[in-house]
Order: C-alpha cells, then structure tokens, then sequence
C-alpha cells in the first residue's frame, strides 16, 4: 500500500468513526461545481482501486453504519478522486453529492491523529518521542498528589503515543 493510500484509508477510517459526530445538509437546486477533475493516477490510485473503495463505502451504507459518505482525494492542482454513496442523513433521501454541506463536530482528535501518523510514516517524528523533544516546556513535568497535595517528579515522561492514547495525563 502507498504512502497516499495509506492516508486516505486513514481518513476514510476516521470519517467513518465520526459519522456520530457529522450531520449533512444540501440547499437544493443546481450548482456550478467548482471542482478541477484530475487524473486519479496522480495519486497512485487506479480505477481499479477505487472500484474497491467504492464498494467498502456502499457496504458501510447497506450494513446500516452510516447513512451516507464521500471521499474526495485532491490536492492544490484539483480532485484525482470524488465517490460518494448513501444519503445525507439517516431516514433522508437525499443522496450525498460534491454539493453536500457538513456541520463537522469534534474532528480534531481524528484530525491531528491522522496527521501525526503521517508524520510517523515519513519518518519526521516517533510515537515513542517525548513531547518535550518538540515543546521544551513538558521536560520536568510534576504532579500534585490529590490527597496531599504534595508536588513531585513526574514517574514517566510524557511520549507523543501517550497524547494519542489519551493517557498523559493533562486534563
């Protein structure tokens, strides 16, 4: 699997988590897309490829997952992919399309999880990397013992994998 491919899964994967999360609306009527169509191959995703997506994405909406999805891989010179499958919105019938408008809730877990990865995956930081690598001011972290209320050195250092995992312990 490509370094493209991988991150749209990813995403894919992450839009899939957070369709709890996403409701859709369209206005109706016809719109003039925007949209620059480019060659999927630009992305190293060929026709093939995106038939097998596609059918995962209408597996997702025939299981009773979500009601509807799209997935759109692009860059700055235009769209090489843009699928859509289901409805904007569970009992709606209207189906989802490039015109359809996302009120997106708490996406920035996913968000800056997937981009961390990809991060990993360039090689460019390590899950297992102390944050204080990046924000000196997490080196000599201390914790204040709730009954006491005594401060002492941090038993551990706080690691990227542990603000992934929820488990550093900031609150």
């Amino acid at each position: 699997m490509t370094r493209l491919n991988s991150v749209a899964t990813a995403i894919a994967a992450a839009a899939l988590l957070a369709s709890s999360f996403v409701t859709a609306d369209h206005h109706g009527g016809a719109h003039a897309s925007s949209i620059t169509k480019i060659d999927s191959n630009e992305f190293g995703i060929d026709a093939k490829e995106i038939a097998v997506i596609k059918a995962q994405m209408q597996a997702a909406v025939d299981g009773g997952f979500i009601a509807g999805n799209i997935l759109l891989v692009g860059n700055s010179e235009g769209v090489g992919v843009l699928e859509t499958a289901g409805t904007q919105g569970p009992g709606q019938s209207t189906p989802m399309d490039e015109q359809t408008l996302f009120r997106i809730y708490s996406m920035t877990k996913p968000i800056v999880s997937v981009a961390t990865m990809t991060l990993v995956e360039d090689g460019l930081l390590a899950i297992s990397d102390p944050v204080s690598k990046y924000i000196p001011e997490f080196a000599n972290m201390t914790i204040i013992n709730e009954e006491t209320g005594a401060i002492t050195p941090a038993a551990n250092e706080m690691t990227v994998q542990d603000l992934l995992t929820h488990e550093s312990g900031l609150i």
